[in-house]
């Protein structure tokens, strides 16, 4: 250590318990270089997990004046953190189950001691701190008597904000979302999708509204005696947000050539529209559209020929069907851990439900604790492609991406790039939709001329939900923990007696029909730009239970072939961690599925990764 470094320790030590046993909470001290040092105290009821200015002693944090740093701790049961003594900070928590608590300190300028006060709470009367979101209409004018919503980290680690319609109205005008900055230079949130202020726990969004286009411009044709549709376009101005509204009937249809050849960049729908025709958008120019999850009648034949149809914004007007106990529905809430640690470097576990139940992020973090391992991983069925597009967003330069892959894997293998195709297993399901309800701004990261289907999945899925109950965006799953690993509940994660020929699930197979040489070409592209970032990129074979193979699968010859396209596709960029062999486990090692190892054997599992990674040089 530098000879002034150390001084600055001794002396910074000394005031601490000088001043500390004067009750002295804060300890300025007047830094002769540009470093600040920020000291935990030791508290009985917790025990500090990480620091993200330091990998050894968790601590002491020392870092550039100015900056922020944040702690997180595992409070005692019964306990939470109520504050902490410095004003400019926030505190939260990452789900209803976890005792962890995350605490960030902005713009820290001197040294201090850092005291946590943990209250004890009556598990019988716990009550969470609710926190404001205040929606200034912006230009428009208040619908409803309260303009405020209130949100808690303990439900998710972004609140879903309002959705809006029926918060305020202006004239002549849509309503798109809502912004942080009142100019609308900020951050743009999707009605009922995801925001936090990192700063403020306490905020405001400001409406952000689009100006109707004239409706001159368009010719409609009347449908009832309260409804009009758009029957054409007149017009060719760079954006187009139909009118709600025209000659006082409500505008519902989109009909067949309404917009065709036209080159418009935006197109922005009202929340009233019910139908798109199919061919209404054919041959156009336009980017991007703006439209409500309400639509009855909508498809990808609506939408034909449009090479430059990139990107879709999704505004909620219908409360969540999937918020409360579906296994899937926490995928938002793994985006976020994404979001929120965005800055820090992660270990990112992306796949199927093996890697989803296997790979335990909260073991990777014992034995990375300068990292942030976090587990995106969903079901095995659904889109590859549009969980690469979201996932990408968020990865940076030293980032780890461990892709954990089933050996029938089309989807994650990029074979069926099908946004919900109807196989024998799945049947019509609602696929990826069903993931992103709580949070549709995840559909605007993606570019959906990457897959197919992807309007005639959305009306199947805006028609599947019509027969559940509707939920609240303040309900949470058991489904998955702190760091996105599926729950440790034993109840969930039961052991199922095996069939006669050894299976569980009879899912498990060696499929050597499960990719081709084009897709691995297309997963091989977003290894090679994970690579171009700095990113280190490694290929896992999910466990897989060896009862309930064949001999045929069994056979050397048909692992080589199945083994040797995988390596020989995307070796390039990819990083093969094992051996196929090395994880075909004996049935007793599984719970209720041949991918879904219980709970102790994905400790093994997940430590067996963890020595293969440190044999890699991470």
């Amino acid at each position: 250590m530098h000879k002034e470094h150390f001084k600055k320790y001794i002396l910074l030590f000394a005031f601490s318990f000088l001043l500390s046993s004067c009750n002295q909470e804060i300890i300025p001290y007047d830094d002769k270089d540009d470093e600040v040092t920020v000291i935990v105290v030791e508290n009985e009821h917790c025990e500090l997990l990480s620091n993200d200015k330091s990998t050894s002693n968790l601590s002491v944090a020392t870092f550039k004046k100015g900056e922020n740093v944040t702690f997180s701790i595992r409070a005692e049961e019964n306990y939470k953190l109520a504050s902490i003594n410095y004003e400019n900070s926030s505190i939260y928590k990452q789900s209803e189950e976890s005792n962890i608590y995350f605490f960030e300190l902005y713009e820290v300028k001197n040294s201090f001691r850092c005291n946590l006060n943990l209250q004890y709470v009556n598990p019988d009367s716990i009550v969470w701190q609710e926190h404001t979101i205040t929606y200034n209409p912006n230009g428009g004018e208040l619908t409803k008597t309260t303009n405020k919503g209130t949100y808690n980290v303990a439900h998710h680690p972004r609140p879903n904000v309002s959705i809006g319609t029926n918060i305020m109205k202006r004239a002549g005008y849509n309503l798109i979302g809502w912004n942080s900055k009142a100019d609308l230079s900020g951050t743009h949130v999707g009605l009922g999708s995801r925001y936090i202020d990192e700063i403020n726990m306490d905020f405001t969004l400001y409406a952000e509204w689009s100006k109707y286009t004239e409706p001159s411009h368009f010719s409609i044709e009347e449908i009832s005696e309260t409804t009009v549709g758009i029957k054409e376009y007149l017009n060719d101005e760079e954006e187009v947000s139909i009118p709600q509204i025209i000659d006082g009937k409500n505008v519902i249809k989109i009909s067949t050539g309404a917009f065709k050849n036209k080159t418009a960049k935006k197109i922005i729908f009202p929340k009233t529209i019910e139908t798109v025709e199919e061919s209404a958008f054919e041959n156009c120019a336009f980017k991007e559209i703006y439209l409500y999850d309400n639509i009855v009648n909508i498809g990808d034949s609506s939408f034909k020929n449009n090479e430059n149809f990139a990107t879709v914004h999704i505004n909620a007007i219908e409360k969540p069907r999937f918020a409360r106990a579906y296994k899937h529905a926490p995928y938002a809430d793994k985006i976020d851990l994404l979001y929120m640690n965005r800055n820090k470097k992660k270990i990112i576990i992306q796949g199927g439900s093996g890697a989803y139940y296997n790979l335990d992020a909260c073991y990777l973090k014992e034995k990375y604790p300068d990292y942030e391992p976090i587990n995106v991983a969903i079901n095995g069925w659904f889109n590859g492609v549009m969980q690469f597009e979201i996932v990408n967003k968020f990865l940076n330069k030293d980032d780890v991406f461990l892709h954990c892959v089933e050996s029938c894997g089309d989807y994650q293998l990029m074979k069926k790039i099908d946004m919900g195709e109807y196989d024998e297993i799945q049947g019509n399901d609602y696929r990826y939709f069903s993931c992103l309800e709580l949070n549709y701004d995840l559909i605007s990261y993606a570019d959906i001329r990457k897959v197919s289907s992807f309007f005639d999945t959305f009306k199947m899925f805006n028609d599947g939900r019509e027969s559940l109950p509707a939920t609240s965006y303040k309900d949470f799953t058991r489904y998955a923990d702190n760091r996105g690993d599926f729950t440790k509940d034993e109840k969930l994660r039961q052991k199922l007696t095996p069939h006669e020929n050894g299976a569980i699930s009879n899912e498990g197979k060696i499929d050597l029909e499960c990719y081709s040489a084009l897709s691995l070409s297309k997963l091989s592209t977003y290894y090679e730009n994970m690579v171009n970032l700095g990113i280190k990129v490694f290929f896992l074979y999910c466990p897989l239970n060896r009862n309930s193979l064949t001999e045929e699968e069994l056979n050397e010859e048909h692992i080589n072939a199945f083994t040797s396209g995988l390596v020989n596709g995307l070796s390039t960029y990819a990083n093969f961690l094992y051996d196929f062999n090395e994880i075909l486990y004996d049935v007793t090692y599984f719970s209720d599925s041949d991918w879904h190892l219980d709970y102790e054997s994905a400790l093994k599992y997940s430590e067996m990764v963890w020595s293969k990674l440190k044999e890699n040089g991470v």
